[in-house]
């Protein structure tokens, strides 16, 4: 995939690395974005929420954006609706779900932006407010 995307676009950065272990050189140093996909449900919430801050607070220029792409859920019910249908296809894991992680987001000057694509996915978007010149 990583090839896939530096071919297409060129003149991005693109790497690979743990997301909660130590990274490597190559990420030392300010992004306009990071973008993850289908990876947060893999953490419990105490876990996603202290990855969020460690990339804004070392990973972003100001002004940079957090971009994921992952299952979730508007409401437990919901989750629990789309959890019966499945049956025994079902893997427990941490979902998001949006009513649940709402309070843990709403920071000071933090932009968030939800979008449901389906009954399970979401794409959940967190950048900082750029002060407004006067």
């Amino acid at each position: 995939m990583l090839a896939r995307a530096r071919a297409r676009v060129p003149a991005a950065h693109f790497a690979q690395a743990h997301l909660l272990g130590d990274y490597p050189p190559g990420f030392h140093r300010p992004f306009d974005c990071v973008v993850s996909t289908y990876t947060f449900h893999e953490f419990p919430l105490p876990d996603k929420l202290a990855l969020l801050r460690r990339l804004f607070a070392n990973h972003l220029r100001p002004g940079g954006a957090v971009v994921i792409g992952d299952i979730g859920f508007p409401t437990a019910a919901v989750r629990d609706s789309v959890r019966k249908a499945a049956g025994d296809a079902w893997d427990d894991e941490y979902y998001w779900i949006l009513d649940e992680v709402e309070p843990a987001l709403r920071a000071p000057g933090l932009r968030r932006h939800y979008e449901l694509i389906s009954p399970c996915a979401l794409v959940l978007a967190l950048s900082v407010e750029q002060p407004r010149p006067e």
